[in-house]
């Protein structure tokens, strides 16, 4: 052991504690005052025991009340101990108290394998603030169950919204003592979620519900901790039950819903018909049974507007039996006045309560033979239909049982409990196509998108169907899609759309919408005129149009305090000494076939004033002579490298120009 201390002393600051981590036993070995102090305790793996990693952490610092204790650590590396696995721990501990040499020999290999690993992690004592790393924040809370006992081993995940079909951004597990610590966690705001469903716990979201719409955000700033995001995790129910035919038969696809204060559904089994719901959260519910075939029943037979209700209370089991009624049913087969079967067919079934007709069930069949499922004993009124893409392009006249043309008229079909009525044949006289008129939407005007709002006759490869824009009567060349842009040509005609539709074995059936007004010329999108440059006798503006309708031809001029500035018809203006103490303006006029002219004038600029030139200075001497001396000393510093002389007498200007070019 003293070998071993002193290996690992030099590595450590003094006084601190390492809790080492292995698979075989935990126990706590306490080195002299001012070194180091290890653990040792259990990481729960699958398969072989795994060695961990050896976790500094400040010394221990307990309550004045609190008795022998061990630091606290990171939940993320310091996974729970399962309540089944504790039985063994113990007798681990135990052996390894009996056998001290076996500890010290799995320190000592441990403590040779792990010290300087890059994968130790620093352990969170109560109370302790810990910079997250940049960008991140850490989350702490706690929990416990509805009785006030701390909860270890819950999963704790942190979602960025209210879903969880993605993974969590981060998830830990509750220690011994119910609290845990999520570090590295990025920045921003995220939903929290707490579950241990095999011990029986209903999962919550952090705010107390049971469903994430109603849980409560939190906000995770880069360096800080989140603290305070507790929860209590409420024990919950169990409610099992069987659903079975009224004869105890089977019954397909039997499923049961209930619904409280959370919404629970669950399949029964094929063989004994049973099911469990488990954990559910305790309150008062209502149960309905379903199964295929059978009619929808709740809870002891009563409807839903007075279902009986049942309480679920932790820790208790309700037992659900129901027995179900097979559904009674109306059959039909529906033709055309040929005989041929119609695809697609509609039946819809109406019973007459208390002065009011009311739907009571409706069937569907892409074939021509379709049934009406659901059905209690009683009388009904049965409207057969076609229905489906086809009918786009041949459609049939509704009827009522027995070929009566309205509700009222109709012969009532009585059902009898459970029964299967087969109204025979059906045969439907030919009705208008069902095609619908198209409808354009927009303004007609040039430069404008009219469109379509009607969808076409869909059917996929049953019903094809072709669309075509018209002006004035006359096919549009290569106008055959959902919108038309309308151009200078289109200008005082009137636009419709025609759809089309056939199969390949029915004529083609053609609708056309009502026409538009005549198109109107278009209006110039007119973008607002600038202008650049000093406001300056002497200087040059230039104008820019600004952003107008592709295509537009611009003729410019310029405003002198609202007067046209003669002969300013560029993009540019040059400045003179007339324009000083006037506004100018650049005014953009647009031209473009098909569409009204529009013109555009920018803001005027300030007074056109004179250039400031600041102050002059006068150098000058008795003479050219003096006067070129006069400005050499006035330019130059004593001691100039390079002189420049010049011949006053034949060019005299220069006896100025020179130290003049030089200075500048």
């Amino acid at each position: 052991m003293s070998d071993a201390y002193t290996r690992l002393a030099p590595t450590l600051p003094a006084p601190m504690t390492l809790s080492l981590e292995f698979s075989m036993t935990a126990m706590r070995l306490m080195l002299p005052e001012g070194r180091a102090d290890v653990t040792t305790r259990q990481r729960p793996s699958a398969g072989a025991f795994r060695c961990g990693s050896i976790i500094p952490s400040p010394p221990l610092v307990m309550p004045d009340d609190a008795g022998p204790t061990r630091p606290e650590h990171r939940p993320e590396t310091r996974l729970p101990l399962r309540t089944a696995a504790r039985p063994m721990l113990d007798d681990r501990r135990r052996a390894a108290a009996r056998n001290p040499i076996i500890a010290i020999a799995a320190i000592l290999t441990l403590l040779s394998l792990v010290i300087g690993s890059p994968a130790a992690v620093a352990a969170i004592a109560p109370g302790e603030v810990r910079t997250a790393s940049e960008g991140t924040g850490s989350v702490t809370g706690a929990v416990v169950d509805d009785l006030g006992a701390v909860v270890e081993g819950v999963h704790v995940s942190l979602y960025v919204s209210g879903h969880t079909s993605s993974a969590p951004v981060a998830s830990t597990r509750t220690a011994a003592d119910g609290r845990y610590r999520i570090d590295a966690v990025p920045q921003g705001t995220y939903f929290v979620k707490f579950s241990l469903i095999a011990s029986g716990y209903v999962p919550v979201w952090f705010g107390g519900q049971s469903w994430p719409a109603g849980g409560t955000k939190i906000e995770v700033a880069a360096g800080e901790i989140t603290s305070g995001v507790d929860v209590v995790l409420p024990r919950g129910g169990t409610v099992v039950g069987t659903i079975k035919g009224e004869n105890g038969d089977h019954v397909p696809s039997a499923r049961v819903w209930i619904e409280g204060p959370k919404w629970e559904n669950g399949y029964a089994d094929g063989i004994g018909s049973s099911f469990a719901l488990a954990p559910v959260l305790p309150g008062v519910y209502t149960a309905r049974f379903t199964g295929t075939g059978y009619l929808t029943e709740w809870w002891r037979d009563q409807p839903e507007t007075t279902a009986t209700t049942f309480e679920v209370r932790a820790g208790e089991t309700v037992t659900l039996d129901a027995r179900l009624t097979r559904e009674s049913v109306i059959e039909a087969a529906i033709q055309d006045e040929s005989g041929a079967e119609i695809k697609g067919t509609r039946a819809v079934a109406y019973e007459f309560v208390d002065g009011s007709w009311v739907q009571r069930g409706s069937g569907y069949s892409p074939s021509g033979f379709v049934r009406i499922p659901g059905l209690t004993e009683g009388t009904y009124a049965v409207q057969l239909s076609a229905t489906g893409p086809l009918i786009a392009v041949r459609n049939y006249a509704p009827e009522w049982w027995n070929d009566r043309p309205d509700r009222e008229s109709a012969d009532l079909v009585s059902v009898g409990r459970s029964e299967i009525v087969r109204l025979g044949t059906v045969r439907l006289a030919d009705a208008e196509p069902a095609l619908e008129t198209p409808v354009i939407d927009g303004l007609p005007r040039v430069g404008e998108l009219l469109r379509r709002t009607s969808g076409g006759p869909g059917g996929g490869t049953e019903v094809e169907s072709s669309w075509q824009w018209s002006a004035d009567g006359v096919a549009i060349s290569g106008a055959t899609g959902p919108g038309l842009w309308l151009a200078p040509e289109h200008v005082g005609k009137r636009i419709t759309l025609s759809l089309t539709a056939w199969t390949s074995n029915l004529p083609s059936v053609t609708r056309t919408s009502e026409p538009t007004e005549p198109v109107a010329l278009g209006v110039l999108a007119a973008g607002q005129p600038t202008i650049s440059g000093d406001a300056l006798v002497g200087s040059t503006l230039t104008g820019s149009p600004g952003p107008w309708t592709p295509g537009t031809s611009f003729a410019y001029r310029w405003l002198a305090d609202g007067e046209e500035v003669e002969g300013a018809t560029s993009t540019t203006l040059m400045l003179g000494p007339d324009l000083q103490g006037q506004r100018i303006a650049f005014e953009v006029a647009g031209a473009q076939p098909g569409y009204l002219d529009s013109t555009s004038r920018s803001p005027q600029t300030p007074n056109i004033t004179l250039r400031d030139w600041g102050s002059t200075s006068r150098i000058s001497g008795a003479d050219r002579y003096a006067t070129s001396a006069a400005i050499s000393a006035k330019s130059f510093e004593p001691g100039v490298p390079v002189v420049y002389i010049a011949n006053g007498t034949n060019f005299p200007d220069a006896l100025s120009g020179a130290p003049v070019a030089g200075a500048t």
